[in-house]
């Protein structure tokens, strides 16, 4: 009996060993599992470019092709945005123009030549927009120009200086000071004064000031997984494009013997060949990587375009566009994507005509008056035509709106040139009238 109950004992001391390796197993299995959960969050991300910083040096290198992946979508999207946001360019006009007066005001006069000293009527706004498209902001400093009499404006960019902008206490609104480091000269911290630059943002929320997000930092990983995907399809075209010929034997030495042959008569695809070996042409067998590869790439074109507001036919989809009507509907989304952007470059060039005139009244003792010259960057489009035809054109018919302001809702028209050519050939019409009654006048005495 006492035998009995001891192998019972060892029997079941047995079974619980048995269970507690088994439950020391699972815990192992369920560490390995966790730690694997771990690692995975770890190092799994759905937007690798979570920083100001890392957003605005990624932009830049594929801007400049020197990132690993998505240089030329990136350039392509910043350019066409830039050219789109500028519309037909900068135009300058007079915000209240004072009673008889038959010359330009001498502030637009000013204007006009800040303008074509620096550039502006040329590639300069179209260099700042493309800054902006990648830091989310633009800076420019303002120096007097002694030999020139004229304001030198020169735009300070974040990637080379890192400059930081402080504003007035309580008012974000207001920049009060610049302080940056020349790339060269990083211990020494140089500093603009309120007056002496311009700043604007183009992204971020409205209290950061600093840290200004730029659009495109939200499709950066998209640019690249695009970028990847079409590399992809190169190297299966490098491997699969063109078939490799087989020729199946049977033994070792068939093999041998067939591969001497080949090579003695160097046999290439057309020459005639007869032989015992099975003879085919090895390629893709299946499709279906192929397939899915041109549908990310679609999928990301789609997604590219919807944040950006640059059509997918401008990423070289013409094919997802069904017809006129959707290619125009995109012109419209881009017009749309870009009209913030508009704004804010028109309250940047305005407040940087208005500082230029306070800086020419202390350095060249003059007495200009800020606030008169307005910017505007008319964009042409078929809504934008429609609306000037069915909505200003019969306001002016009926009397409810000047000549004036209907030609300044003309993009590509100068409402003040085309008011004085209209004034002069008035005039001239004028003096025909009044000789040719004369002439009739003369001839009945």
């Amino acid at each position: 009996m006492a035998l009995f109950k001891n192998n019972k004992v060892n029997e079941l001391t047995g079974t619980v060993q048995a269970l507690e390796k088994k439950l020391v197993d699972i815990q192992a299995f369920t560490n390995i599992l966790l730690s694997d959960a771990e690692l995975a969050n770890a190092t799994y991300k759905g937007n690798p470019y979570v920083t100001y910083e890392s957003q605005v040096i990624s932009l830049a290198k594929k801007y400049e092709g020197q990132d690993e992946w998505g240089n030329q979508i990136a350039q392509n999207i910043i350019k066409i945005r830039s050219a789109f946001t500028l519309g037909q360019g900068l135009h300058i006009y007079e915000k209240e123009k004072e009673k008889n007066a038959k010359e330009p005001s001498k502030e637009y006069e000013f204007a006009k030549e800040l303008f074509n000293y620096n550039d502006f009527d040329e590639e300069v706004p179209g260099d700042f927009a493309n800054e902006a498209e990648i830091e989310g902001k633009c800076l420019v400093k303002l120096f007097w120009n002694k030999e020139e009499k004229m304001v030198d404006v020169r735009h300070l960019s974040y990637t080379e200086s890192g400059y930081d902008v402080e504003t007035a206490p309580e008012d974000y609104k207001r920049y009060t000071k610049v302080m940056y480091k020349l790339p060269k000269r990083a211990e020494r911290t140089e500093k603009i004064e309120e007056a002496d630059f311009v700043y604007k943002k183009f992204g971020g929320r409205i209290f950061r000031v600093n840290k200004t997000y730029p659009k495109l930092g939200l499709i950066l990983r998209n640019m690249e997984d695009m970028d990847k995907c079409l590399w992809d399809l190169r190297k299966i075209n490098k491997l699969f494009a063109s078939p490799t010929p087989i020729f199946e034997c049977v033994t070792k030495t068939e093999a041998e013997e067939m591969s001497a042959s080949l090579k003695k008569i160097n046999w290439t695809i057309g020459k005639v060949l007869s032989t015992t070996a099975k003879y085919r042409l090895a390629g893709v067998e299946g499709e279906n990587g192929v397939q899915f590869l041109l549908k990310e790439i679609e999928a990301q074109a789609k997604i590219i375009a919807g944040t950006s507001g640059v059509g997918v036919h401008w990423l070289g989809f013409p094919e997802l566009m069904s017809n006129r009507a959707t290619a125009e509907n995109l012109m419209e989304s881009l017009y749309a994507a870009t009209k913030d952007e508009r704004k804010t470059w028109i309250g940047f060039y305005e407040e940087l005509i208005d500082k230029c005139l306070v800086i020419a009244n202390k350095e060249n003792n003059q007495n200009y008056v800020p606030g008169k010259v307005g910017i505007s960057i008319p964009f042409v489009t078929a809504q934008k035509m429609a609306e000037i035809a069915d909505v200003y054109l019969p306001l002016y018919v009926s009397g409810a709106i000047t000549l004036e302001t209907l030609l300044t809702k003309v993009p590509e028209v100068d409402a003040e040139k085309e008011l004085q050519k209209i004034d002069e050939n008035n005039l001239t019409t004028d003096l025909l009238n009044k000789d040719i009654e004369e002439e009739e006048g003369e001839k009945d005495e």
